[in-house]
């Protein structure tokens, strides 16, 4: 594939290596089958390429238990071990091709009133709309998941530019205030949002969730319903971390 091309993968199967890749392939009626493809070399007496092995598997059922491992029951976004599992793979390719990556630690303000008012099925019914709005506004490579009750990390990865991310940080913002419909009545809450950026903000997972969470914290300890990016936190005592255009809404309670 052009993918194997562009990743070397010829230069690999000179060497000897034995090469596998998954795809997915559209069947006439539309149903979805994922593949995977391995390609091992055989070598002539000079350890020269001579011919190649290629054995295609259909693991369809396979991919579709992974997928319930890492899913979320409730909202059907993706769970924490899926955040371990990838996020490796996309700091690795934010790497080599010298681009940016924005976490967000998102936590809802609010949303142990909703519960206590209109019961915990209110806020299941909170948290799966409020899922699918941030999936709408996300793209394919991006990565939304529930890690907490009311906790939600996005990663926007492949990003070109620190105001791609403002820009992103700011819809998801407003999505939160929109109100959504319940038994009971119509219901909406404040969002904080603590955004960390490969690599200025860390180079690993583990750095990058802790300093999205500390700034998310500032968030919240600075009047909720807004965002805090982490190199706007200071430890000098008495100084306000936020910049005034990255404010959003009036504190709430």
């Amino acid at each position: 594939s052009e993918e194997m091309l562009r990743d070397g993968f010829w230069h690999k199967l000179q060497k000897g290596e034995t090469l596998q890749q998954e795809y997915r392939q559209v069947r006439p009626n539309g149903e979805i089958d994922d593949r995977e493809i391995r390609i091992a070399p055989i070598l002539d007496e000079q350890a020269f390429l001579s011919n190649l092995v290629c054995i295609e598997e259909d693991i369809s059922d396979q991919k579709a238990l992974e997928d319930k491992v890492y899913l979320d029951p409730l909202t059907g976004l993706y769970n924490r071990a899926f955040l371990e599992k990838s996020c490796g793979g996309l700091l690795s390719s934010a790497r080599r091709y010298k681009r940016l990556i924005g976490l967000f630690f998102l936590d809802l303000d609010g949303f142990k009133g909703i519960n206590d008012c209109y019961g915990h099925a209110a806020g299941d019914t909170l948290l799966i709309s409020l899922s699918r709005r941030f999936e709408g506004i996300l793209r394919g490579g991006d990565i939304a998941a529930r890690v907490g009750g009311d906790e939600f990390v996005i990663v926007l990865n492949n990003v070109r530019s620190e105001s791609e991310i403002n820009h992103v940080a700011h819809r998801l913002l407003a999505l939160s205030g929109e109100q959504v419909r319940v038994d009971g009545g119509q219901v909406q809450v404040g969002m904080s949002v603590g955004v960390a950026i490969y690599p200025t903000d860390g180079d690993t997972r583990e750095t990058l969730l802790q300093h999205a969470d500390r700034a998310m914290y500032q968030a919240k300890q600075s009047g909720k319903n807004r965002i805090v990016f982490f190199h706007q936190i200071s430890d000098a005592p008495g100084e306000d971390p936020l910049l005034p255009e990255l404010s959003s809404g009036s504190p709430q309670g």
